[in-house]
């Protein structure tokens, strides 16, 4: 049936030429699109659909296909109810009759997304690439694997960073459906999603907001409809500010570590300083003491030459001790301070030297 032929019947349907069971009968096959579109068109046209569809199930199952499309008809209708119970028993009570369909999978995998116990994510992306390989080319049963894809990292089933591979694959999916389907709302707000996850808030608000803007505000899960876009805009937009405040207290941790590391390198070095301020103060008054020792013993000892011996062999001998000693203190300052001050100590061994090669001139020419 073309979709001319399947406008014509549903408009027969609401002015009730023609019964739901005939309806049924013309719906197309079920791999293709329009199939779904008003399968969906026809439960939002009555409220009495749940009642019509459940006593043809018990009476038509020998039409095998008014029999599965009133099967699918059912559980599009508790799947967008958000009637996650009936939606599961029905699957439960009709799987072998139908789990053989193309299109079982599908919607099997859309009552786990939407049950969403533990494991039910992972078994419905198996599920959702199964559908995609037995109903190729079907935008419905595309977003459907996406919005998945989109609902398992959004639950840290999958991960941004291990598995952006999936994130890119979902949304290049996406990418190619939109620009074959423009007007379903639904995709957008999955699109949302999907950019969300990847750090652009920006465009993922933009298409929640458009998916709002497309959504038919004349059908009886408008309501619905809004408020779960209403929910994820709301999410996108927290975990927005989430990021920006996560992001913020990074730079302002990462300035504190600087900080603590200059105020940590600081106090080493005035650790160093002051423990070298210490050991030169330690090694001044240790010069200053091994030079007034010396001083002292020079003094005496002249003393005591001076008043043994004649002024010229006590002079001689003053010049001696006297160059023994500057030997020594400039030994004594390279010990103490190795080579800090290693002119000084030079100057003074010369002067040492020059001292005692001078008392040795006087011995020699007197």
């Amino acid at each position: 049936m073309n979709s001319n032929e399947l406008v014509k019947a549903f408009e027969d349907y609401k002015t009730k030429k023609i019964d739901l069971l005939e309806f049924l009968r013309r719906l197309p096959n079920e791999k293709e699109r329009l199939y779904e579109i008003y399968i969906v068109y026809l439960i939002l046209e009555t409220t009495t659909i749940e009642k019509e569809l459940l006593k043809i199930l018990e009476r038509n199952k020998a039409d095998s296909k008014v029999f599965y499309n009133a099967f699918y008809c059912i559980c599009t209708y508790y799947r967008r109810r958000k009637d996650t119970s009936k939606y599961g028993e029905m699957l439960a009570q009709y799987k072998y009759c139908f789990y053989e369909n193309p299109t079982y999978s599908y919607l099997n995998a859309m009552f786990l997304m939407q049950r969403g116990r533990d494991g039910d994510i992972e078994e419905a992306i198996i599920l959702s690439g199964k559908s995609i390989k037995n109903v190729p080319n079907n935008v419905g049963i595309i977003h459907c694997y996406t919005e998945i894809i989109a609902e398992a990292f959004e639950q840290g089933v999958l991960n941004v960073q291990s598995n952006n591979v999936e994130l890119n694959q979902a949304t290049q999916l996406l990418q190619s459906v939109l620009k074959e389907t423009s007007n379903y709302a639904k995709f957008y707000c999955t699109y949302g999603r999907l950019l969300a996850l990847d750090g652009e808030y920006k465009g993922a608000k933009r298409e929640v907001l458009n998916a709002i803007d497309k959504e038919d505000s004349s059908r009886s899960d408008y309501s619905l409809r809004i408020g779960e876009y209403q929910k994820y805009l709301i999410e996108i937009t927290s975990k927005n500010y989430s990021d920006k405040a996560i992001l913020k207290f990074q730079n302002y941790s990462d300035k504190m570590d600087g900080l603590n590391k200059e105020i940590r390198d600081s106090m080493v070095q005035s650790e160093k300083e002051i423990q070298s301020n210490i050991k030169d103060s330690l090694n001044k008054n240790l010069e200053f003491l091994g030079f007034f020792t010396a001083l002292i013993s020079f003094i005496i000892a002249s003393v005591q030459i001076l008043t043994k011996s004649n002024f010229q062999d006590a002079f001689q001998l003053i010049l001696e001790l006297g160059g023994m000693i500057m030997l020594v203190l400039s030994s004594f300052g390279i010990i103490l301070n190795g080579n800090k001050y290693i002119k000084r100590s030079i100057v003074v061994f010369i002067m040492g030297i020059i001292t005692i090669l001078l008392a040795l001139c006087i011995h020699k020419f007197t």
